[in-house]
């Protein structure tokens, strides 16, 4: 089977952050999010399409064989992350989502490990379709 193309492969990452950003208001407090513009349903909305985009600029990282593999797996879902929050933050609230976006993420994961095991295994299913994608 041949490797995906690129745009399929950020399909991919668009459904994981998705996913993440249903698990952040399962399992984190989100009222925060209510002083938004776009609210707490907006910011799963913003997800998806920001988490295409950080596909798009991540996912070669992912599904090489080997340790290797697994390595630049793990930098490119922690980038892919980092990225995909900043854009959602930017179309949130411009400039200062780009920095707090990323921040709040990662304190609502600290306080709430639901929400990375949940990323985790979204994360290495993607590894792992996409190794097994490559032949």
């Amino acid at each position: 089977m041949a490797r995906p193309e690129r745009k399929d492969v950020a399909v991919g990452f668009g459904l994981v952050g998705l996913l993440t950003a249903l698990a952040l208001l399962a399992f984190g407090d989100t009222r925060i999010l209510d002083a938004t513009w776009t609210g707490q349903i907006g910011v799963v909305i913003i997800a998806g399409p920001s988490a295409w985009l950080a596909g798009m600029a991540c996912g070669w990282m992912f599904g090489r064989p080997k340790a290797e593999g697994w390595v630049l797996a793990s930098l490119g879902a922690c980038l892919s992350t980092i990225l995909g929050a900043a854009i959602g933050g930017n179309i949130v609230f411009p400039i200062l989502g780009t920095i707090m976006a990323p921040s709040a993420i990662l304190d609502e994961a600290i306080a709430h490990p639901m929400i990375i095991i949940v990323w985790l295994a979204l994360m290495a299913s993607m590894h792992v379709i996409l190794l097994k994608t490559n032949g």
